[in-house]
């Protein structure tokens, strides 16, 4: 949990925690990092990832790769 507030000191409020598996929580003051932090801790473990904020349009993107990593499928939305 050190290396998450290190993280949040660094780089400050407003960010983005994401969980490990899925989860993405937006987070405007330490209280809000505190809570979903353990929550990404508790729910799907680490890693957990601290993103700073970035204002615009969100997109979800998927891809299907092979054993050679060659993709065959993705998907933008």
């Amino acid at each position: 949990m050190s290396e998450l507030d290190e993280a949040l000191d660094k780089i400050g409020c407003p960010c983005v925690i994401k969980g490990a598996e899925c989860g993405v929580f937006p987070v405007r003051d330490r209280e809000l990092f505190a809570y979903f932090s353990n929550y990404c801790q508790n729910t799907f473990g680490f890693p957990i990832l601290v993103q700073e904020w970035m204002e615009g349009e969100e997109y979800s993107v998927f891809a299907l790769c092979d054993v050679d990593s060659t993709i065959r499928l993705s998907l933008t939305a």
